[in-house]
């Protein structure tokens, strides 16, 4: 009984789901995607563990990491951490 109710559930999502596709300007605003934007992927080569008292601007010159920003996109240089791993050298691909 049970897995009779999941197959006609999964059926009606289903059904649901290509009728909001089917339909013109729904369907184009769940298939476009405007805001996304290609980021370049980093490949790290050299990583660097955060020490006591490193900041990101101490860790570029120290380690004279011209690509240092871009390869570490998500880091918050306002809030580094004993411990945290930061990339120094390494490769971007789009």
């Amino acid at each position: 009984m049970a897995k009779a109710s999941n197959n006609s559930l999964n059926l009606a999502l289903l059904l649901t789901f290509l009728l909001i596709l089917s339909t013109p300007s729904m369907g184009r605003r769940i298939l476009r995607s405007n805001n996304v934007t290609s980021q370049a992927v980093p490949t790290c080569t050299v990583i660097y563990n955060v020490d006591t008292g490193d900041t990101c601007d101490s860790i570029i010159k120290s380690f004279e990491a011209e690509k240092f920003s871009s390869l570490n996109p998500n880091l918050n240089c306002d809030n580094l951490f004993v411990g945290e791993y930061v990339c120094l050298n390494g490769t971007l691909s789009t």
